[in-house]
């Protein structure tokens, strides 16, 4: 709803491309930035859509910037999702957007022995991710959970103004509290994880 229907839109690290190919099917131009070469070929091929094959710091910067970028469970991949977050800045027009989703670390529901996936660098709550993305630049246009709490779902407008707010102790503190409570007894004793299996 923030875009105009001839939006320039990059999507990073586009996986099998159906996102990308979605916003192509509407009629945007839309760049494909995926680092796998099978995943980019497929893109490329079998999709249509354009596609740079290499990551995120491989894409030189373009002569006309993207009027929107797209992270969807790339940004807890980056070693740095701080310096990711400035060069996807470099590659905006002033005003734009960007759209991220990643896991949500604060999601209850999660079995205490597959909590972090070892390809995962960064775990993001709703804080973090808000403060990481004013540290390269960037305000919340909007930030809210899935319906079923295990995915964070950002819109960011890139703001030059605009200055990390710092993450609360309380926020931290609360966080903490919530892992150390963490167990395989309450997992399983939990009505909440067998409404969602069920579901």
């Amino acid at each position: 709803p923030h875009l105009p229907s001839d939006a320039r839109w990059l999507d990073v690290g586009a996986g099998s491309g159906e996102f990308a190919f979605l916003l192509h099917r509407l009629g945007l131009s839309v760049t494909a930035l995926e680092p796998n070469q099978g995943y980019a070929d497929y893109v490329s091929d079998a999709l249509c859509v354009p596609v740079f094959p290499g990551f995120l710091e491989d894409l030189p910067i373009p002569s006309t910037p993207f009027d929107a970028v797209s992270c969807f469970h790339m940004l807890e991949h980056h070693p740095n999702p701080v310096a990711a977050l400035r060069l996807v800045a470099a590659l905006l027009r002033p005003d734009g957007l960007l759209a991220i989703e990643v896991p949500n670390a604060a999601f209850p529901h999660t079995h205490p022995d597959s909590r972090f996936h070892p390809a995962h660098l960064v775990h993001f709550t709703a804080s973090n991710l808000e403060f990481a993305a004013r540290s390269a630049g960037f305000q919340p246009v909007s930030l809210q959970t899935s319906s079923d709490g295990g995915v964070l779902c950002g819109v960011f407008r890139l703001s030059p103004q605009s200055a990390p707010p710092g993450i609360p102790a309380v926020t931290v503190e609360a966080f903490r509290q919530a892992e150390l409570e963490r167990s395989p007894l309450r997992y399983y004793s939990s009505p909440a994880v067998w409404n969602r299996t069920l579901r």
